[in-house]
This record gives C-alpha cells, sequence and structure tokens, in this order.
C-alpha cells in the first residue's frame, strides 16, 4: 500500500511544480474618473485611481504616461498602493490605487492597470485654470477713430485667446480692413489683441475674449473661459427715422402719445417743446413726459383736440457730442379720400397688383382696402362695366397696401394684391380705401387679368437608342440569370444522385 501512497504524493508535487508555480491572472477593472462639473483635476488638489481585481494574490502594475512602472512608495508625489474599495453592492474587493499627492498639468496623460496580459487604461486630464489679467470690461472710443481691446489670461497650459462678436469668431479681415486680430507675449503670458478700424456706431456692442486651455498630453482635455468686453463708439444723437416730421392721427379727445427714441453715446437725454411761431419754442414741463430707461425713449402725452390739431411739437435729444431734433404733428382723421387712379400692376397666374394713387399730397392714414372682384364669364356683358346690381355676387376682401417706392424706388403710388385667383382669367376689379374714420366711394372698376400658369419642366423621355440599349441590358441580365439558375439546378441534382449511389454502397 506504500507504493500507493508515494504515487499520491508524487502526483501531487508534479501538479504544484507544473500549475503552483503558474502566476495567477485575472481581469482589472479601473474606477471611472469623477471630475465634476470642470472635466478635469484642478492642478494642485490630490486625486484616486483605483484599479480593482478579484483574487488577493493577483499581480497587478500601474503605468505612467511615459510607460514606466509607478512605485509602491509613499514618500514619492505619485505612487500606487494596494487597498481595498467598496464596490457599489457595498462589499469589498482589493485595489491598486493609483495616488497623485499634488497632481500637476504634466501629469496629464494616459496611464495603464495592468495584471499580466490583462489592461485597462484612464485618461487623465489636469489644468491649472486660467484666470484674465490687466482686461478692461468697457472701452470707449469716438466715431470714426480705430481702438485696439487687448485680453491677457495665464495659465498652465498656456491659454490662447479667441474673438468673437454676435456668436461669429472674429478672423483677422486684410479685405476690408475692419478687424486686426494680432497676439503680443509679454511678462505675464501671451496677449490677445483686437483691433477695430473707423469706427461706426454699429460697432458698439460686447466682444467676448475666449481664452482655450488644451492639454497636448491628453487627448479632449481642454478648458476654456469667456470674458464680456463691452465696447462704446461716442457719437452724437441720431433718429434711425430721420429728421422729418412724423404725423400722428388721432380722433377727438384721444390720448396721444409721441414717442422719441435716439441713439447716440453717451446715452442722449430729452426734451419737449411746443413750436409756438417759426423760431419760438416753448419748453413742455416734464409732468407730462415718461422716460422708459431700459428702451431709452421719452414720451409725451397729449389730449387730441381743436387747440393741438396741427400743432408742432419738438423733442431734442441731447448728449456732450451734440443735439438732434424730431417734429412730430398732431392730425385729425379725416374720412379716406377716393383715390384719384387705380391701374393694372402686374399680374401672376393667381394674383393680381394693382396701382392705387392720388395726384395731390394725402392727409388721412390708410389703414388699407376694401376690393371687389368677378369674372368676366358671369356676366351676361363680359366686355361691359357691371352694374351696381352685378356687385353683389362679386367676392370681397380686406387687404393691406405696400409703398411701391419700397418696391422700386422709381415707382409711385400703393400696391393692392387681389390673391387666391384663377390663371388665365379675366376679372372685374373695384376698391375703397379704408381708415378709423371710415371709407372712401368706390373707384370706378378695373379690368385686369392673371396670366398663365407656369409649366412644370417635364422628365425627358429617353431616346430610342437609348430605350433599345436599356432592353439590350434587361435582356443580356434576363439571359445570364437563367443561364446560372439551370447550372444551380443541375448541380443539386447531380449531387443527389451521387449521395444516393453512396448510401446504396455502404
Amino acid at each position: 500500500m506504500k507504493w500507493i501512497f508515494y504515487v499520491i504524493v508524487f502526483v501531487y508535487l508534479v501538479f504544484r511544480a507544473v500549475y503552483g508555480a503558474k502566476e495567477v491572472q485575472s481581469s482589472v477593472t479601473i474606477e471611472e474618473i469623477d471630475y465634476g462639473k470642470n472635466n478635469f483635476s484642478k492642478a494642485g488638489s490630490k486625486m484616486l485611481i483605483n484599479c480593482k481585481y478579484s483574487v488577493k494574490h493577483q499581480r497587478v502594475e500601474w503605468f505612467d504616461a511615459a510607460g514606466n512602472v509607478v512605485k509602491r512608495e509613499p514618500t514619492n508625489r505619485v505612487y500606487a498602493q494596494e487597498h481595498f474599495v467598496q464596490t457599489l453592492k457595498g462589499a469589498r474587493t482589493p485595489a491598486l490605487v493609483l495616488t497623485f499627492k499634488n497632481i500637476r498639468p504634466k501629469d496629464a496623460g494616459m496611464y495603464e492597470c495592468r495584471s499580466g496580459s490583462f489592461s485597462q487604461y484612464a485618461s487623465v486630464c489636469v489644468i491649472d485654470p486660467l484666470e484674465f489679467v490687466d482686461t478692461p470690461a468697457e472701452v470707449t472710443a469716438d466715431l470714426g477713430r480705430s481702438i485696439t481691446l487687448s485680453c491677457q489670461a495665464k495659465g498652465d497650459p498656456e491659454p490662447r485667446i479667441v474673438w468673437k462678436r454676435n456668436g461669429e469668431t472674429i478672423h483677422d479681415d486684410t479685405e476690408a480692413s475692419k478687424y486686426r486680430v494680432m497676439t503680443k507675449y509679454n511678462s505675464e503670458g501671451f496677449e490677445g489683441l483686437l483691433t477695430v478700424t473707423s469706427l461706426e456706431p454699429g460697432d458698439s456692442g460686447v466682444y467676448y475674449c475666449v481664452a482655450i486651455q488644451e492639454n497636448s498630453r491628453s487627448e479632449d482635455c481642454a478648458h476654456s473661459e469667456a470674458m464680456n468686453i463691452t465696447l462704446h463708439v461716442n457719437y452724437e444723437p441720431v433718429f434711425e427715422s430721420g429728421n422729418d416730421i412724423e404725423q400722428v392721427y388721432s380722433q377727438n379727445n384721444e390720448s396721444v402719445n409721441l414717442v422719441c427714441a435716439a441713439s447716440g453715446y453717451p446715452p442722449p437725454t430729452y426734451k419737449w417743446f411746443r413750436d409756438v411761431s417759426s423760431d419760438t419754442l416753448s419748453e413742455i414741463d416734464e409732468k407730462q413726459t415718461t422716460f422708459n430707461e431700459e428702451l431709452d425713449q421719452s414720451t409725451l402725452s397729449i389730449i387730441a383736440g381743436e387747440n393741438t390739431f396741427g400743432q408742432r411739437y419738438v423733442c431734442k435729444a441731447s448728449n456732450e457730442l451734440g443735439t438732434a431734433e424730431k417734429y412730430f404733428t398732431i392730425l385729425k382723421i379725416d374720412k379716406p379720400q377716393v383715390p384719384d387712379q387705380v391701374t393694372f400692376y402686374k399680374s401672376v397666374s393667381n394674383a393680381i397688383d394693382l396701382d392705387v394713387s392720388w395726384s395731390d399730397t394725402i392727409h388721412f392714414p390708410i389703414d388699407g382696402c376694401q376690393i371687389q372682384y368677378l369674372k368676366t364669364t358671369r356676366l351676361k356683358y363680359p366686355d361691359s362695366v357691371p352694374r351696381e346690381a352685378d356687385w353683389k355676387i362679386a367676392k370681397r376682401i380686406n387687404v393691406p397696401m405696400v409703398q411701391l417706392d419700397s418696391l422700386d424706388p422709381d415707382l409711385k403710388g400703393m400696391l393692392a394684391t387681389i390673391p387666391n385667383l384663377e390663371p388665365q382669367t379675366k376679372y372685374w376689379t373695384r376698391l375703397r380705401i379704408v381708415n378709423d374714420a371710415g371709407e372712401s366711394p368706390w373707384f370706378m372698376p378695373v379690368l385686369a387679368s392673371t396670366s398663365e400658369e407656369e409649366e412644370q419642366e417635364e422628365t425627358e423621355a429617353p431616346t430610342t437608342e437609348e430605350a433599345v440599349e436599356e432592353k439590350t441590358v434587361k435582356a443580356e441580365l434576363t439571359s445570364d440569370g437563367t443561364f446560372y439558375g439551370i447550372f444551380f439546378t443541375a448541380g443539386i441534382i447531380i449531387i443527389a444522385v451521387v449521395c444516393m449511389m453512396a448510401m446504396r454502397v455502404v
């Protein structure tokens, strides 16, 4: 029996010699790094990365971004240490913890946790956040001059500066010579410079200096911050609508608000006057006016009546650079007068445009017009002017009116459009003007017609040669398909016969 015991012991020793000395290997898992809202580790802070494994005596190592083993010496600034960490289920599992006592931007990179042939990687992003230095938040310059905006930020990695306005990046504009973008290096680091030339009022506003840090040691390791720089352009007050007299229509005993708003910097102040004579102005008490600081406008409130109809009021907007004046006149709303001329202007397949004009300057507001129209085919005598009774079956619509000179400076009058018509059809039309005071009489009927409907482009049919070629290709494809089908079927039959013969032999 002793030889049986010796055999068992020998087999055990051989097993230990072969398998016991073999290194135990297993997979490793790196916990996800939680950077918080910044998406990077702030330089100077402490950082821990856990590499968990399941076998107690498993050999695990950390390798830095250069491929060197991280030593397990707690006296080092960067070291590895075995520890037990909790899992999500509350259990404790062994881990090799990569520890940064005082992490620096140069520590950024890809770190490897390796056990035998198994590896996991952790991307470490480290940034010393930038801060803006010697960068003014507001800058002022005179109209027509040039100014250079300066923006400087320091941090590690060194920030680069990008200029933006209205959501768009400003590039060096060499052709228009509006912007010049430059970078200057000084003791504090790189300084971004933006020169705006030939300043105009529209150049006023907020410019964004965007400082961007990018750590080249780690992919997608970046951080950016923006600082607002407000540019004010000094210029005297200007009314966008010009200094022409603004006519305000009102009915008797109605409250009228005259609104005065001018652009300029410094922001203008407002005063209201009553035009007593050609060379005399009477200042109006400020109690009758209100100032909206948010909209930068002044409003004069007046009760319209016989004493105010036809009266001129003056608003003066002033700053230290100059003064601009705006005139207002309150007019009583009268019923609109019938136009002196209504003519056919132009048409498309589904609409007709009418040109409406007066020979003299009109002194009443126009809110729009009413139009009646009917097809000539519905009349007993299509070419004759419809009678009043005929208009009872006509369609009636209310349409707005557009100044023709807004479409073409060479045209005068107003435009009225009749929509939703049938193509290539004649219509009798008539219109009258409408405002709050009433309606004008109908203008005499005008005959107009729509144009032909535009033809849609048809797909070109293939030529005879193309059709023959297409049929030939189809025929060849069909022939090839038939050939391969027969060949495939014959192959299956042959294989089946061979299998049957083999089974008989067996």
